[in-house]
């Protein structure tokens, strides 16, 4: 009956602690701004105007191109670097940020959906962003065209940016 005991003991302390649930993310709004020095940077606000998630995208036509993704209780970090290689880092399951991230990307429409006719200023930094948040949910979860999101949205930024030239 012990040896039943331990190989059961054992298999718990393979499977490692149980895992805490996470609370689902609750958006209201988002904010979006850019710049040349940080990219751009989606903000999630819950409907407290608290910060409940930010998005950063650096694209960069001569340096690596990060993608930096923090909430309360996690992260993702994807960088692209200069060889076309991707490295995903993160601290929650794949599933997780991709679901978190699709409450972002509705959020980041209904601003869009706001913004009055095709010729606004706003639109650049919004095309960039919802870029910022396609690469991100496609490489959260390890999808083959994850490069080709990168460098489109690359593009994007860096042409919103006034940086067409850049484009790789």
């Amino acid at each position: 009956m012990s040896s039943t005991v331990t190989l059961i003991h054992l298999a718990l302390l393979a499977l490692g602690p149980p895992t805490t649930p996470h609370p689902p993310l609750t958006v209201d709004h988002v904010g979006v701004a850019t710049s040349d020095e940080h990219g751009v940077e989606v903000i999630a606000y819950d409907h407290k105007g608290d910060v409940v998630a930010t998005v950063v995208a650096l694209p960069r036509a001569d340096g690596p191109t990060t993608f930096a993704v923090d909430f309360d209780d996690g992260y993702l970090d994807i960088v692209r670097d200069t060889d076309g290689i991707i490295g995903v880092e993160t601290s929650l399951s794949p599933g997780l940020v991709e679901t978190r991230m699709s409450v972002i990307d509705a959020a980041l429409g209904d601003a869009m959906a706001d913004l009055d006719g095709p010729n606004n200023p706003q639109e650049g930094k919004f095309t960039c962003a919802a870029g910022a948040i396609g690469s991100v949910l496609s490489c959260a979860s390890l999808r083959l065209w994850c490069p080709v999101a990168i460098l489109a949205t690359m593009c994007s930024c860096l042409d919103a940016a006034g940086h067409e030239e850049a484009c790789p």
